[in-house]
């Protein structure tokens, strides 16, 4: 008993040391926005400049970036603004990034079959993505390019062609997809949306989603009215188009879009800067099945991109069916986003070498 007392009163007087993490961690990320003269992204710029984790954005585009820049200048905030346009300023926007966003033109309207989508945007996706693998090899990459399902194989391609291909560092979007889910079904069960989490698997674009509504928290679906509200899902496009265009020629949400790529930044940055709860969903490359070669997973970001998957869970009957389906449509996209693409670069070399050998005519 004295012998207790006594090692008691002396183990009171000392100070345990406590683990204290010794590694660097940066305190905000440099944000360069390829395509900021779309709405898209100039709402982007717009939700970006209020983010207190971003400390520099930088945007490209168009001549109309240099005014979007000068009006956000005018917010109170701590991130700077440059804009830059033009091939030269494209290699200066990207120097400096930590995470570099590609969003779309907004040309098409999401109507359109995917292969129609995909040659409207394969040119700035290409040239996006060309200059990344020269300019900023080791951010991390955002596909916002709408649809991702098919844009993403292409932006992997052109990187796996050089030194610098890390699967972990080429994310793409399915943030749209993840807070359009989300919100519904909040609205579905009159639940506030900010609580609601549906995990997804399957594609990142609507039509190839796979929401997996027997595991939503804290909404509870019942078996019966899952087929029904998965097809409510799946048609968001003949609703909203008939609701906001009366042609039903419905452009993407831009306005949603936006704020879910500030989302999905906000995740990545936090990951950079050593959160250790950085976690959402994202279309990357996996190694789980081997139909696909990219899928929507739960991903936890780091200093150096994803560093850990958390794969597929136990699914229903049902998950299990329309996941086998999205898988074969994803594989089918794939292909075809490949096939484009070689197709446009067959002619390009084609194009060139006519070019070059051609006779001269002389005067």
């Amino acid at each position: 008993m004295f012998l207790r007392k006594l090692l008691k009163r002396g183990l009171s007087g000392m100070v345990i040391p406590c683990p204290v993490d010794t590694r660097f961690h940066q305190k905000a990320v440099r944000v360069a926005i390829l395509g900021a003269n779309t709405y898209t992204g100039e709402m982007l710029a717009y939700l970006l400049k209020q983010n207190p984790i971003v400390s520099q954005i930088y945007l490209f585009g168009d001549s109309s970036v240099f005014g979007i820049s000068a009006d956000l200048r005018h917010f109170d905030t701590r991130s700077r603004v440059k804009a830059y346009c033009g091939r030269e300023g494209l290699s200066k926007s990207l120097r400096r990034a930590d995470i570099v966003v590609l969003v779309g033109s907004d040309k098409c309207s999401t109507n359109a079959d995917h292969e129609t989508r995909l040659r409207s945007e394969l040119d700035n996706v290409v040239m996006y993505a060309d200059a990344c693998t020269k300019y900023a090899p080791k951010s991390l990459i955002a596909v916002c390019v709408r649809p991702v399902s098919t844009t993403m194989p292409i932006v992997s391609d052109i990187f796996r062609n050089t030194h610098w291909y890390h699967p972990g560092r080429i994310i793409g979007s399915s943030a749209l997809t993840q807070a359009r889910i989300n919100s519904y079904i909040g609205l579905f069960q009159d639940l506030d949306p900010r609580c609601v989490h549906v995990p997804i698997i399957g594609g990142p674009d609507t039509d190839n989603v796979v929401p997996l509504l027997s595991r939503a928290l804290p909404a509870t679906i019942l078996p019966c009215d899952i087929p029904k509200v998965h097809l409510k899902i799946k048609d968001w496009k003949k609703n909203t188009a008939t609701k906001c265009e009366p042609s039903g020629d419905l452009k993407d949400c831009r306005l949603s879009e936006a704020y879910s790529i500030n989302q999905l930044v906000t995740t990545m940055a936090l990951g950079l800067c050593g959160d250790d709860y950085a976690i959402t969903t994202a279309f990357i490359r996996q190694n789980i099945i081997p139909t696909c070669r990219y899928l929507v997973s739960t991903v936890q970001f780091g200093p150096s991109g994803v560093i850990h998957n958390f794969g597929i869970p136990r699914l229903t009957q049902y998950e299990l069916k329309t996941f086998e389906d999205a898988t074969n449509q994803l594989k089918t996209l794939e292909e075809m986003a490949l096939k484009v693409l070689n197709l446009t670069n067959a002619v390009q070399k084609l194009t060139s070498f006519e070019t070059v050998h051609s006779p001269s005519v002389e005067e």
